[in-house]
């Protein structure tokens, strides 16, 4: 009975920290009204099992993940990688685990965050310096419990070889591990760092800057413009960022769209252009009503 109880509250855990990431939830998809997917993929499906291949097992899985159908990610992946290893399956499987574990029932999860755990460890075994491989390990070993591998060290040493790498990606997520941490002046170091590395390499927020953010995780331009907002106040930069993450946002991404127009936002009204900020408040709460963080910000623009 006690070791239940103890299970139920690891269950709990990992699924508290998953979601805490930032405070940011994950956007989902219901792919099962979506009639245009399903017909697809069933004519992948007829298609794979009359003639197997590697080609149309990873073209099930990228069209799955697309529209965030993890379970058939999940499966095609693990064959695929039964018949031939890579980085990409290995790091597919691995987010799709991790998606996965954020939305099945708590006490469901502990083999989806075990699975995402061991494939993000393949993918830096095939490749070490496999940049979205360790960014993701940062949030792997920072979130989850020490009992499932999980290690706040380790995840500043993923953040430091990050660093060597990618100097982006490594100030970013010494910044993040530092917000989980509470040491918001270190976070504001890191992010500092990152700016200044950015305005000496490219001078301005322009077109190469932005392909530059997109070349490993879209995302990153997402993480860099909130921080350069939240806690640097170079709010130029900021929307610059956040416009070109919603500009070229498509269903695959991670970040829920009211997040985004919450993100800018923040970021037009603390610049001063409260128009565009109201404009872009109205989009976030059209989506989700109860968005509290948006109807704090609202309040606070009166």
């Amino acid at each position: 009975m006690k070791y239940s109880v103890c299970c139920f509250f690891l269950f709990l855990n990992v699924c508290i920290l998953l979601h805490a990431q930032n405070g940011i939830p994950t956007a989902r998809y219901d792919f099962s009204k979506d009639t245009q997917y399903l017909n697809h993929l069933q004519a992948l499906k007829t298609e794979e099992k009359a003639k197997p291949s590697l080609k149309l097992m990873d073209s099930i899985s990228h069209w799955a993940s697309l529209h965030k159908d993890w379970e058939t990610v999940i499966d095609f992946t693990e064959k695929a990688i039964a018949l031939e290893e890579s980085v990409a399956r290995y790091y597919r499987l691995g987010g799709a685990a991790g998606f996965r574990a954020l939305e099945v029932l708590r006490p469901l999860s502990l083999p989806y965050v075990k699975m995402m755990r061991h494939n993000f460890s393949e993918t830096l075994r095939l490749n070490p310096n496999f940049v979205p491989g360790l960014r993701a390990m940062v949030e792997v070993k920072a979130s989850i419990p020490k009992i499932l591998g999980g290690s706040r060290p380790r995840a500043f040493e993923f953040a430091e070889r990050l660093k060597v790498i990618d100097p982006i990606e490594g100030f970013i997520a010494l910044g993040y591990l530092y917000e989980m941490e509470n040491d918001l002046k270190s976070a504001e170091e890191a992010y500092r760092s990152a700016f200044t590395y950015l305005k000496n390499k490219n001078g301005g927020c322009d077109a190469t800057l932005l392909e530059q953010l997109n070349k490993h995780r879209p995302r990153l331009r997402y993480e860099v413009g909130v921080a350069f907002s939240t806690f640097l106040e170079e709010y130029d930069w900021a929307i610059c960022l956040l416009t070109a993450y919603h500009d070229r946002y498509t269903l695959s991404y991670t970040v829920p769209k009211e997040w985004v127009f919450y993100a800018l936002a923040q970021a037009t009204f603390h610049n001063n252009q409260k128009e565009l900020a109201t404009h872009y408040l109205k989009k976030a709460l059209a989506l989700r009503p109860d968005f509290k963080k948006a109807l704090d910000l609202k309040n606070r623009m009166k």
